[in-house]
């Protein structure tokens, strides 16, 4: 019961053992989902995200030890789901609540995320080369992603309102 409720958090619900080529953009797709049924006060998804890094980190570090050669599983699809909340939850701060801004979320998101520009894969790779770190290795990326994410939303934001295309 333990290891298939250790699998069910890592996989977030489930969701990464759904596909074999793309278990992290189902994983944020379900997390972008999620996100947008749930009430629309950011702190609620605050909460979310701090819940998820943490248990995201713990958790996925027992699934690194166990396969040494593969320092970032693909069915560990937390950190994503971290990540999309914790996007969304900072944009719900700034931007009005809109399906628009949920799924330009999702999109830079995983541009962001399977890029991996500078300085995101730098940030990976020292934290996965760290023995004892490697549960944060998996879940900083992700993190780290979301800065871009949400900067060139606000960008494109502002952009479309101030050439007067207004609802995003």
């Amino acid at each position: 019961m333990k290891e298939k409720l250790l699998l069910y958090t890592v996989t977030f619900l489930g969701t990464g053992l759904l596909s074999k080529k793309m278990p992290g953009t189902i994983g944020s797709l379900a997390a972008s989902i999620l996100s947008y049924l749930l009430p629309k006060y950011s702190f609620v998804f605050y909460i979310i995200s701090l819940g998820l890094f943490i248990i995201g980190t713990i958790t996925s570090q027992k699934y690194v030890t166990r396969y040494p050669d593969n320092k970032d599983p693909g069915f560990i699809v937390i950190d994503e789901a971290c990540a999309i909340f914790l996007s969304n939850a900072i944009l719900l701060d700034i931007l009005e609540y809109s399906y628009i801004v949920f799924l330009l979320s999702f999109l830079f998101f995983r541009l962001f995320d399977i890029l991996k520009p500078f300085p995101i894969r730098n940030i990976e790779s020292y934290f996965k080369n760290k023995e004892k770190l490697n549960g944060l290795g998996i879940m900083i990326d992700d993190i780290i992603a979301v800065i871009p994410t949400i900067l060139i939303i606000i960008l494109i934001t502002y952009l479309i309102q101030e050439y007067g295309i207004y609802g995003l």
